[in-house]
């Protein structure tokens, strides 16, 4: 039994572990017991979702916000400033899902790698 838990603990990465489901997951989502690659699935599920709203959201910034329609009175810079962290967010979470699973890239590092990105648009 205790071979077997640390041969998949050795076959592991970043999206298996419970840091990543505190990180990327909603607040209050159950975490599913002793299943590993099941919470790894849900989270990179869950991060391509969030990559999905916000590419969708870089281009009808109002499917980017809760409740939101294209009728609703904002301002263009309002517009563009939704649509400026859609794809800054959608930067960082593909960068996540692209190097965190090796463990050696965090979060922040996400970040900054998308901002650097937002640089060159």
């Amino acid at each position: 039994q205790k071979q077997k838990r640390s041969e998949q603990l050795a076959q592991q990465n970043y999206f298996h572990s419970g840091k990543a489901w505190n990180l990327f997951m909603p607040h209050g989502t159950t975490k599913p017991d002793n299943d590993d690659a099941a919470c790894a699935v849900l989270v990179k599920t869950f991060i391509e979702a969030r990559i999905a709203v916000c590419e969708e959201g870089a281009e009808d910034w109002f499917t980017a916000v809760r409740g939101g329609n294209d009728s609703d009175d904002a301002s263009h810079s309002e517009i563009e400033n939704i649509q400026h962290k859609c794809r800054y967010i959608m930067v960082a979470l593909q960068h996540a899902l692209d190097k965190m699973g090796d463990g050696l890239t965090t979060w922040r590092e996400c970040c900054e790698h998308a901002l650097n990105a937002m640089k060159l648009v």
